[in-house]
């Protein structure tokens, strides 16, 4: 039960789109520092907040979303691993290898 509370909390959703997009800048961010000799400090990375990300993701307007619960902190979490391991398959051409595989 705990599980699909967690899948269902909107934060797992808001972290879906959030999450990738946020590591990939701090990422960048990181680079650069290493590339220009400084230590690297990702608190200046460009991130997007979670009002906007509550403003750009149409079912989430409306929710009052000023309480998290147990679920929500962890659909989180998961929301940006659940984020990120997609990113990963589509960059990795995990969808092509497994178009291939089941033609063959």
């Amino acid at each position: 039960m705990q599980l699909m509370n967690t899948l269902g909390s909107p934060y797992t959703r808001t972290q879906i789109f959030r999450g990738p997009i946020n590591a990939v800048s701090q990422l960048g961010n990181a680079i650069g520092d290493v590339v220009q000799g400084k230590k690297v400090d990702v608190s200046d990375a460009w991130m997007i907040s979670p009002q906007t990300t509550r403003n750009m993701v149409p079912f989430l307007w409306g929710l009052d979303l000023s309480e998290k619960t147990p679920a929500d902190e962890a659909g989180e979490a998961l929301g940006g691993v659940i984020g990120a391991e997609a990113v990963g398959f589509a960059l990795t051409g995990g969808g092509s290898a497994l178009v291939r595989h089941s033609l063959m």
